[in-house]
């Protein structure tokens, strides 16, 4: 496997690539978050900034659940009403009585009256009660067709291939050499803060016990109901794979979209002007 991670015996000093622990994420509470330190290494080092800035990293377990997860079972409860509006314009129904909350009788009275078919209209309500009940489904279900597999599929190949601008995927740095190791995910569009104070107090470790209210309202970390949060430096993301890593994330906030040029117009343009001074 490939070294992502400096070997050291203990991360002392903080800089960037740093990765703590302690940290939070949107949509990831009760989760356990992580942070890649995305500061340059000088204004650390020479310690010229007031705030220092981390990407959260999450499992891949959690990042599944929360982000592919809920993605796929969104567009499934999409498609179950698209197919039950499409079958009730066929038969002179507005979809929108799929919103309007009707109790299920006062519903199925509306389809039986216009669904002649006995067969017909029992196979729709039948489709309308998967509906109704497709925010309680368990994921399993969702995914267990060939469609949904293939779905779940195409989002995961996109995470490993790094075509998905918002993640990067990394290995998890506790079992780095092993060969059917853990991963887990960075959230390149959540950048969250901590003051320089804190961040140099992590080289030598912080219990929660140990600060204030007043300390955490400034710093983006985690708390406890029992305050037992160790926060500290984990491990170090080694070169080059932090810079691979800050130019991933850079790649969603410096891209500039300007007009294009109309390219069949131009294209014909310079073929015909190629055909002239090739002669």
């Amino acid at each position: 496997m490939r070294q992502l991670y400096n070997k050291k015996p203990k991360y002392l000093e903080i800089t960037q690539g740093s990765i703590i622990t302690g940290c939070i994420a949107s949509k990831y509470d009760g989760c356990q978050v992580w942070g890649c330190v995305i500061t340059a290494r000088c204004d650390l080092s020479n310690k010229k900034v007031g705030m220092v800035h981390y990407l959260p990293i999450v499992n891949f377990d959690d990042f599944l659940r929360k982000e592919i997860i809920d993605d796929l079972k969104e567009e499934w409860i999409k498609e179950l009403k698209s197919n039950l509006g499409n079958r009730m314009k066929e038969k002179g129904i507005s979809p929108s009585f799929l919103d309007r909350n009707l109790s299920h009788d006062d519903f199925e009275t509306l389809i039986r009256a216009n669904f002649k078919k006995t067969k017909e209209a029992d196979k729709f309500m039948e489709d309308y009660d998967k509906f109704q009940s497709a925010p309680d489904t368990a994921i399993k279900d969702v995914v267990s067709d060939s469609k949904g597999e293939g779905k779940l599929k195409h989002e995961i190949d996109r995470l490993v291939n790094n075509e998905n601008t918002n993640y990067h995927l990394i290995e998890d740095w506790s079992d780095n050499s092993r060969e059917d190791q853990s991963f887990k995910v960075i959230l390149l569009r959540e950048i969250k803060e901590i003051t320089l104070e804190c961040a140099l107090s992590l080289s030598d470790g912080l219990l929660e016990t140990d600060i204030t209210p007043d300390f955490l309202s400034h710093n983006s970390l985690s708390v406890s109901a029992d305050k037992s949060n160790f926060y500290y430096v984990d491990s170090e993301v080694a070169s080059p794979y932090i810079e691979h890593i800050l130019q991933r994330f850079s790649n969603n906030f410096i891209r500039i979209g300007v007009e294009d040029l109309p390219k069949t117009k131009v294209s014909k343009q310079l073929v015909e002007y190629s055909k002239t001074i090739l002669i």
